[in-house]
């Protein structure tokens, strides 16, 4: 397992733009969550997958993908669609 599998308090507190205490709070009141689902964990640290989930950073990495699958499909339409003024353009401005 790498590194960004977990996140230590002062990544939560960096990225909740809380105190540092109050981010072992978070990292211990979310380590009693997974524990009682039968989880090991790791004092000072938290699952980075479980922290997003739990937080107002979204849902499951299902979700991550879905909305990338997304994004992709229309950044590849916009492509599509400015090629196809460019010739438009083209073809009626000579």
């Amino acid at each position: 397992m790498t590194d960004k599998n977990f996140m230590r308090v002062e990544d939560v507190a960096r990225e909740l733009d809380v105190s540092k205490s109050y981010a072992y709070k978070i990292v211990q009141k979310l380590n009693k969550e997974l524990e009682s689902k039968g989880y090991i964990t790791i004092s000072g640290r938290v699952n980075r997958q479980y922290f997003l989930e739990r937080t107002c950073y979204g849902g499951s990495a299902e979700d991550s993908e879905r909305k990338e699958g997304i994004n992709s499909i229309l950044s590849w339409c916009c492509n599509i669609c400015t090629e196809e003024l460019a010739r438009f353009s083209w073809k009626y401005s000579t």
